[in-house]
């Protein structure tokens, strides 16, 4: 028999479940066993505290002590329920969960005491398809965002190997382009004290963002620290990460000695006379170079694969002129530039959407959806109200 638990929420209607307990445990009362048709919701996880996860059961199930499920009565469309109760998100993790708890539930006297509006059945299923109808439409425009970032991700990566492949001068393993030797961090506990030393996080190289969201304060010795304070121009690559992340690389822009960064990086300091900061960043984040650390990568089984400064010391830097190097930077930066941009708009988009698809539920359950083309008139003003009064 199906065990349903938080794990298995994710879809609006589930499929199956992970685990299963056997027909003993139904028989003797240990399992109680919910119809096919149900509503499942999550009451007591980590989760309610951004979200609430409702999903369809269209079979016959147990549910573990985190989940309860409602059992429409036979004139109520079960997707009219799931759907009223998506609507009352907001409400319900403001009103419904319990205070003082370690792991964020809901009160069930308080959920069970929330009402929804019931017209005729012909009348719910009629909302309910108009209501999908418009959702499906919102969900096909949100996988075409997501495919758009990805695609700008891709292009810009592409784009540096494109830059990179045209350089036709002398190669100079990395090793031989320093101002000074590289250098592994040191790694601390965190500490509140605020005398601490800021340190990065592996985020701050990996998302490219250096910014305090992406460091914490350690009890790292300030002696230890002498020389490991970050300059502009300073390349940062991750010595340590999993498989897929091992050997990414950023380069420094911020202000001088604002942080220092921890054992799990490398930091190389190039010679500027002979190559450009910004022209190196480009060569370590090329295919080429990624593919060459990923695959010098060593590790035993089960520990993160690592990169040790001589492997990164062998790294082949195609090294035109001062002039040459600045000018891929340049057509780079540009291409970057509008990929940021288009980023931009699209995380714009997405908040509109998230606005529509509030707008649509609050639309469906006050009887203002039609299934004319002025529904969407109409879920524009409801969006655009929420967004004022937020």
């Amino acid at each position: 028999m199906p065990w349903l638990s938080p794990k298995d929420m994710g879809d609006e209607v589930l499929v199956q479940t992970r685990d299963h307990v056997t027909a003993a445990a139904v028989d003797d009362g240990r399992a109680k066993v919910v119809p096919a048709g149900s509503v499942a919701v999550v009451v007591r996880s980590g989760i309610l505290e951004r979200t609430v996860p409702i999903a369809i059961v269209p079979f016959e199930t147990t549910l573990n002590q985190d989940m309860k499920a409602i059992v429409p009565s036979s004139d109520v469309d079960v997707r009219w329920i799931a759907w009223a109760l998506r609507s009352q998100e907001r409400q319900i993790l403001a009103g419904d969960r319990k205070s003082g708890t370690t792991v964020a539930s809901l009160d069930s006297g308080t959920f069970s005491s929330r009402t929804i509006p019931v017209p005729p059945l012909a009348e719910q299923r009629r909302i309910v398809d108009i209501l999908e109808g418009h959702l499906s439409r919102l969900d096909r425009a949100e996988e075409l965002f997501e495919h758009a970032v990805a695609g700008a991700g891709i292009i810009a990566r592409r784009y540096g190997d494109v830059l990179l492949t045209s350089v036709r001068d002398p190669i100079r393993p990395l090793g031989k382009l320093l101002r000074e030797p590289m250098r592994n961090g040191i790694s601390a506990p965190a500490t509140k004290a605020s005398s601490g030393v800021r340190t990065l996080t592996l985020t701050a190289v990996t998302k490219g963002e250096f910014t305090e969201a992406n460091t914490k304060l350690t009890s790292a010795d300030p002696a230890r620290a002498v020389g490991l304070w970050l300059e502009k121009g300073d390349v940062l690559v991750e010595r340590s990460n999993t498989p897929e992340l091992v050997g990414t690389s950023a380069m420094y822009r911020g202000s001088p000695e604002w942080a220092i960064f921890p054992d799990l990086m490398i930091r190389v300091r190039v010679d500027g006379a002979i190559v450009v900061p910004e022209y190196l960043e480009l060569v370590l984040q090329s295919s080429v170079t990624r593919q060459f650390l990923t695959s010098h990568a060593k590790g035993l089984a089960g520990s993160m694969p690592k990169i040790d400064q001589p492997t990164l010391a062998r790294v082949s830097v195609p090294l035109p002129p001062i002039p040459a190097q600045r000018e891929v930077v340049d057509r780079w930066r540009s291409l970057r530039e509008s990929s940021l941009r288009l980023r931009s708009a699209i995380t714009v988009s997405r908040t509109r959407s998230a606005s529509l698809r509030r707008a649509l539920l609050t639309a469906a359950f006050s009887g203002r959806l039609t299934g004319r083309a002025s529904d969407t008139d109409r879920i524009e003003e409801l969006a655009d109200a929420s967004h004022d009064t937020r």
